[in-house]
């Protein structure tokens, strides 16, 4: 599945596409809670740590649309009005944390079952694209995230995903200016 770089390119890139056009960009800490917010399935790997096997649960439920669009309806009732009114806030939500399963989907994975329980709880089947548009990385503590096996894939993340965060950036500011 992608590395955090991956996930976060992606979020900051629908946080600049769907705050507000007619309002200043959220305060920083705002922004920088939408960006984490498409990193948010991956917190499994913190349950996993406390048993002391990181990958126990990744790509368990938190991986399913039911616990993003969960997760969206939480953080839409956040008072963020920077964001806009609710609908606005909930539909941004939902973009980041769909991302972080769409990701996921065009990821090679190299782990059994290959895949993410996508429409978990009606069924517990895994589903993956036909597709590898990432290369797998290894998982599990910060030693394994940062080992030199993976960066290639966050190279790869990086030229894939940064022209969309470039091309949306320079939108968006020029739209401002």
């Amino acid at each position: 599945m992608p590395t955090p770089v991956g996930h976060s390119l992606v979020g900051a890139t629908l946080y600049l596409a769907l705050s507000p056009a007619d309002r200043p960009l959220a305060h920083w800490r705002t922004g920088l809670l939408c960006v984490g917010s498409a990193s948010a399935a991956d917190l499994d790997f913190l349950v996993g740590a406390a048993t002391g096997n990181w990958n126990r649960f990744h790509q368990g439920v938190s991986h399913s649309l039911t616990v993003a669009v969960i997760l969206s309806l939480v953080m839409a009732s956040l008072p963020l009005a920077s964001l806009g009114g609710w609908g606005r806030r909930w539909g941004l939500f939902t973009a980041l944390s769909v991302s972080h399963l769409a990701l996921d989907l065009v990821t090679r994975d190299a782990k059994p079952p290959h895949g993410i329980p996508l429409f978990w709880p009606l069924s517990s089947a895994v589903v993956h694209a036909p597709f590898d548009l990432f290369p797998n990385v290894q998982r599990g503590a910060l030693a394994a995230l940062l080992a030199p096996a993976n960066w290639w894939g966050v190279v790869m993340e990086i030229l894939l995903l940064a022209p969309f965060l470039a091309a949306v950036a320079l939108h968006r500011f020029r739209s401002s200016a």
